[in-house]
């Protein structure tokens, strides 16, 4: 099938870089499927994904926790190797408050787990700082070598897989 994992991309992006303007073209992509570092999508559809240590897990359940009990569930997200917690469209007040209570959380057992802490705009991550979007990137590049990579990231938890594919492209 074209693309990775059957991705096929029929691309118009407009911008300041694009040679031709047209306000009403469109594009379509076909096949898309988001992960946030450890898990991968197989061509069959099934999820596949490396583990956490026993105190990661530890430590993100305790910041689930923590942000439940303090009644900010709803702005948890649980992935498999991290948890965002989310304040956009919340107060100034109610996203200080989320923020504070994963930093207060994170420093008792997440920075000892090795996990790392990452604020973006309307939120922060912990994650394992063990696998990384990075090395997501890395992987998928070294098991499909003649595959153009594409990387699409909109916040800080991002950058390392841009890195990583700056880094590649220049060796």
């Amino acid at each position: 099938p074209p693309g990775a994992l059957g991705l096929l991309a029929v691309p118009y992006w407009n911008g300041v870089a694009t040679p031709y303007w047209d306000g009403s073209a469109t594009g379509i992509t076909l096949g898309w499927a988001g992960s946030h570092g450890r898990e991968h999508l197989t061509s069959n559809g099934v999820y596949t994904s490396a583990t956490l240590a026993p105190a990661q897990q530890a430590a993100l359940d305790q910041i689930e926790k923590a942000l439940k009990e303090a009644g900010f569930g709803a702005q948890a997200e649980r992935k498999v190797a991290s948890l965002a917690a989310h304040w956009r469209g919340r107060t100034a007040d109610a996203a200080e408050t989320v923020e504070r209570i994963v930093r207060d959380a994170f420093r008792v057992s997440g920075e000892r787990a090795g996990l790392q802490l990452l604020v973006f705009d309307g939120g922060v991550e912990v994650r394992s700082d063990s696998i990384t979007k990075g090395h997501a990137a890395l992987h998928m590049m070294t098991r499909y070598p003649t595959a153009t990579p594409a990387y699409v990231g909109d916040d800080m938890t991002d950058e390392d897989a841009f890195a990583a594919l700056t880094a590649a492209d220049q060796d």
